[in-house]
């Protein structure tokens, strides 16, 4: 998408004389709009620039129940809250007693691991899929990521034989190679393979769940004796398993037992007497390597050997208020100490906390006996609720982790409901909340995935794949939150716009609330259902739909609805639109029925069937446009890509004679992906495959972004010549690209129809001020010059292809440096606003802007 705002008159329009400038061309992961300055004078300097992030990213710093996450596993230590947070790549932290949530670790993207042996900045690693997570006693954080532990230092020192720096992230064991070697050397020099747990046992020595190797090792933080066996500090040795799975070997050696670490994550927990319990999830079970001879756990135990303290290796559930080594669990992935010695479980497909009582006494509010085990949280229903209520009747919905702070607290890795919740063991006030004994509330996340920020600073909210963007006539930023289902608005400056109050600077919600249907027409936009996002189509395949705004000419806001066959507005004020009375920031639909088809042609646009649109536009006649279409990107095509028109007024357009309020065809019919593609032939009879955006040039021609063949498009609004090609018209032509699609880009100053262009699936494509048609080549923003000049700093010659902005490199990166040396991450759409340029790097889920 373009759009253009006049900072210095405070509106769109001043700068822009062609209505069909205000385009937001959809895109997909490999796909842009972007649009490029005015043309420099050859005498001037053009001044630097540099890219920011000015919205979305991963959310915070906020009030930790305001920030979506996806906990998988929890720690609490040195006063801080950790959560390995899977769906943003990144831990989380909340410092008790604040509820505010920061992000020490991980930038929301996911990566190739936390990086080389050591000194990258916490905020700035990428990480893969991290796992499992613990906190030493001087606040190290240690967490597992691609076959290798990394530590971010809690504070400046000397740490696990190296000097390390606070807030930076060093490896501490593993290559980062999958493979089992090195018992018994250093443990940055080992393979480790897939491990998902981590842990400090008594004596500091850093516990290593080695999934895949079905072994449970050990970083010795000293030279020592541990476990019946004599160590080097900073080596790496085995104390648990063979490396064989299955359930053996109680009573014996550890070393000689079989584990199943591979099915799920550990936590470990070392008691007082320096034994170390961990969670056999994949064998139903949590067991203990004895760190010294005596009886614990109601058992005799001999220092190295291994014990079951809860659990039969059996998948189930039985023997609440019975002996814990007879009771059933079900892949439990949580394991905390409290402060009395009772060993908290996270029975996790039993979606249940449950305690295995140290002595007998009453503990969580029951009478317990010594080693028997006993139900404190949840019912074993899967869900949500009971938040504010008593902690044994709400419902969890896969526990993947326990942790006990200071206060004696449990709280709990709440996974698929996207939130830590915890269960108070005393009435009072802990993480800012007011909790009552044995109740169960949430201290992080809010349930939702990657949404997050409405009301507040949109550097700190959070986006979902979002896919374009423009700028409304007020200096208003609106991005399409597209897998949210949401159209969000960054607010120019303080005031009422769209019936709303808005404040400078913050997000907010424009349209939408989250769901994937459509509901509330004529409402409310912010409260209906817009269904913008869809994976997928039906049988199985992965659809990318791409949500193409536009402005009409009195600044209302068309909106593609892809998963709902419509196409609707909101507008900014009250009136009346499209042959009706419409309120301001309400939501009207001005084509399609909602049933999916592509009929209705010749009749009006409200009772015609739509084709999944992902794009619209709107000419200087003010008839709106869109694409419509399969965008499978992995099937072939199976219905009709095209564009039609709904015709603001009666008239001749395209070639047609059309009636007010109507919807018509002008270009595009059925036809295989494999069929020729009709060019220089009637667009009527023209193939399209996967199609996208769709804009207008300065002659009025029709660009359209045909993405499943590689190319750039133009049906012609009249005879004559127009990007180098000899045209007719209502005849459609290529102008960009060969439809080779090769990733290697075809140098600067190619003739474009001749160049290797990849407009992704479905193809973005823009126009901007001065006419240069602008797309996208695999990670790069490319632009075919309508005429010789200096665009964007580039000296271009007419029909020819130019880079103006990304590295090549496929990846996210860039902030604070020139537009030519950053990296966009799937960039989907770009809004200009006087000298600025927001660029949505979709993938990245983030909206970036350059600036002088």
């Amino acid at each position: 998408m373009v759009a253009f705002a006049d900072g210095a008159e405070g509106g769109i329009m001043s700068r822009i004389s062609d209505r069909s400038r205000l385009v937001m061309a959809p895109a997909g992961v490999l796909a842009v709009a972007f649009a490029l300055c005015l043309p420099i004078a050859a005498n001037a300097a053009p001044p630097p620039h540099t890219v920011s992030t000015v919205a979305g990213g991963v959310g915070g710093p906020a009030r930790a129940t305001a920030v979506a996450l996806a906990p998988r596993q929890v720690a609490f230590g040195s006063g801080k809250l950790e959560v390995v947070d899977s769906e943003s790549f990144a831990v989380r932290r909340v410092a008790a007693p604040s509820d505010q949530l920061t992000t020490p670790l991980g930038d929301g993207l996911q990566g190739l691991g936390a990086g080389p042996a050591g000194g990258t900045a916490g905020a700035k690693a990428r990480l893969q899929n991290p796992a499992g997570i613990s906190v030493d006693a001087s606040g190290n954080v240690a967490f597992d990521d691609r076959n290798a532990v990394y530590v971010l230092a809690g504070t400046t020192g000397h740490f696990f034989g190296r000097a390390m720096t606070a807030g930076h992230v060093y490896r501490v064991a593993g290559t980062g190679i999958a493979g089992f070697s090195g018992d018994g050397g250093p443990a940055t020099s080992a393979k480790l393979s897939s491990p998902n747990g981590v842990g400090f046992d008594h004596s500091g020595n850093l516990v290593v769940g080695d999934a895949a190797n079905d072994r449970i090792r050990l970083v010795a933080q000293h030279t020592g004796s541990f476990y019946g066996r004599s160590m080097t500090a900073n080596h790496i040795y085995t104390i648990a398993g063979n490396g064989n799975f299955g359930c053996f070997g109680d009573g014996g050696p550890a070393t000689s037992a079989l584990l199943r670490a591979d099915d799920t994550s550990e936590q470990f927990a070392a008691d007082s007497h320096g034994n170390l319990l961990f969670d056999d999830g994949g064998n139903h079970s949590v067991r203990v390597v004895a760190g010294a001879t005596g009886t614990f756990f109601g058992q005799s135990m001999t220092k190295g050997n291994i014990y079951t303290l809860a659990g039969t290796c059996i998948q189930g559930f039985t023997g609440d208020g019975g002996p814990a080594t007879n009771a059933e669990l079900a892949s439990p992935q949580g394991l905390a100490l409290d402060g009395h010695g009772n060993v908290v479980i996270g029975d996790t497909l039993n979606n249940r906390i449950r305690v295995v009582a140290e002595a007998t006494a009453t503990f969580y509010d029951k009478h317990m006996t010594a080693h028997d085990i006993y139900t404190v949280a949840g019912t074993g229903t899967a869900g949500f609720g009971g938040d504010g209520g008593v902690a044994s009747a709400a419902k969890l919905n896969g526990p993947t982790g326990v942790a006990v702070d200071s206060a004696g607290t449990v709280l709990v890795a709440d996974a698929f409901n996207r939130r830590v919740r915890a269960v108070a063991t005393k009435t009072g006030k802990d993480f800012a909340r007011a909790m009552t004994a044995n109740h169960i509330v949430t201290v992080a996340g809010n349930g939702n995935t990657k949404f997050s920020g409405d009301g507040g600073a949109a550097a700190h909210g959070q986006l979902q794949f979002p896919d374009g963007a423009l700028v409304d006539a007020s200096g208003n930023l609106l991005v399409a939150d597209a897998t949210n289902e949401r159209i969000r608005i960054v607010a120019a400056r303080t005031g009422t716009f769209y019936g709303r109050s808005l404040k400078a600077g913050d997000i907010f919600t424009l349209a939408g609330k989250g769901s994937d249907t459509y509901s509330g027409e004529g409402g409310p936009a912010s409260a209906a259902s817009v269904a913008l996002f869809n994976p997928f189509n039906g049988v199985g395949a992965i659809t990318y739909y791409m949500d193409g705004m536009s402005l009409d000419d009195s600044g209302n806001v068309v909106i593609p609805v892809p998963d709902a066959n419509r196409v609707v507005v909101v507008p900014p004020h009250s009136g009346h639109f499209y042959g009706k009375a419409m309120t301001a920031g309400h939501i009207y639909t001005i084509a399609g029925t909602g049933a999916l088809g592509s009929a209705g042609d010749g009749g009006p646009a409200t009772q015609a069937t739509l084709d999944r649109p992902v794009a619209t536009a709107v000419d200087a006649s003010g008839n709106v446009l869109f694409t419509e279409g399969n965008t499978d990107v992995f099937g072939p095509s199976t219905s009709i890509d095209a564009v039609r028109v709904v015709a603001e007024k009666t008239g001749t357009f395209y070639g047609r004679a059309m009636h007010a309020g109507d919807v018509y065809t002008i270009a595009g019919r059925n036809c295989p992906s494999s069929g020729a593609l009709g060019d220089g032939g009637p667009a009527m009879s023209a193939c399209f495959f996967r199609i996208g955006g769709v804009a207008l040039d300065h002659a009025g021609n029709v660009v359209i972004g045909d993405g499943g063949n590689n190319r750039i498009r133009v049906v012609a609004a009249k005879t004559g010549t127009f990007w180098g090609v000899a045209m007719h018209a209502g005849h459609v032509y290529t102008v960009a690209g060969d439809g080779t699609g090769d990733e290697n880009a075809s140098p600067n100053g190619t003739l474009a129809r001749h160049a290797s262009v990849i407009p992704g699936t479905p193809a973005a494509v823009s126009v901007d001020a001065t006419g240069n048609i602008v797309i996208a080549d695999h990670a790069l923003v490319r632009v075919v010059a309508v005429k010789a000049g200096t665009f964007d700093h580039v000296a271009m010659q007419p029909n020819r292809i130019y880079t103006v902005a990304g590295d090549g490199d496929f990846a996210f990166g860039g902030d604070g440096g020139p537009p030519l040396s950053a990296s966009f991450l799937g960039p989907a759409g770009v809004a200009i606003d006087g000298p600025d340029l927001f660029v949505v790097d979709a993938a990245a889920n983030r909206v970036r802007e350059v600036r002088p």
